[in-house]
């Protein structure tokens, strides 16, 4: 798509393109505060760790927030004891002629399941909304990743030859 206007006796142009290699935002870019922990058969999705399964996730996080030896703990038992540390939300894959990711269920039991949680530090933010309006812009992003919703733009000055 191309836009073109004069602003202030200049001419512009705004070529928009969809970006077909974009960057991994889960793994770009090291400077966000949360944690994407996914666990899929066939699909490598999320943060990347080196956690094997959703049990060794929140055992990990019980044993590097707490200091207590989690080994033997449940999942449920961890995230009881990780509610004072963390925030969390389930994130929910559909899988159909292409994936998305949410925060909520689908509609679509066949072709949807869930796969793991968006986690932070409640440390990090003044309160749990505010924590939580930030997981649910990363998983936004991610779903746009996803997706293949990514755009890019130039934008271009037409200098007129005299």
């Amino acid at each position: 798509m191309t836009i073109k206007w004069e602003y202030q006796g200049k001419r512009y142009y705004l070529l928009i393109l969809q970006d077909d290699t974009p960057d991994n935002p889960r793994h770009c870019n090291d400077s966000h505060l949360d944690t994407m922990a996914c666990f899929h058969r066939r699909y490598n999705l999320g943060d990347i760790l080196k956690d094997k399964n959703p049990e060794e996730f929140w055992q990990r996080m019980v044993q590097e927030n707490t200091g207590i030896d989690s080994d033997v703990l449940s999942i449920t038992e961890c995230m009881e004891i990780m509610k004072p540390f963390a925030v969390w939300l389930p994130l929910w894959l559909y899988d159909h002629s292409g994936i998305t990711i949410r925060i909520y269920p689908y509609n679509d039991t066949w072709d949807s399941r869930w796969v793991g949680w968006i986690v932070v530090r409640r440390e990090h933010f003044e309160s749990e909304k505010a924590a939580i309006e930030y997981m649910r812009a990363n998983v936004k992003t991610y779903d746009q990743y996803l997706a293949g919703e990514t755009y890019g733009f130039t934008l271009y000055e037409k200098v007129n030859k005299e």
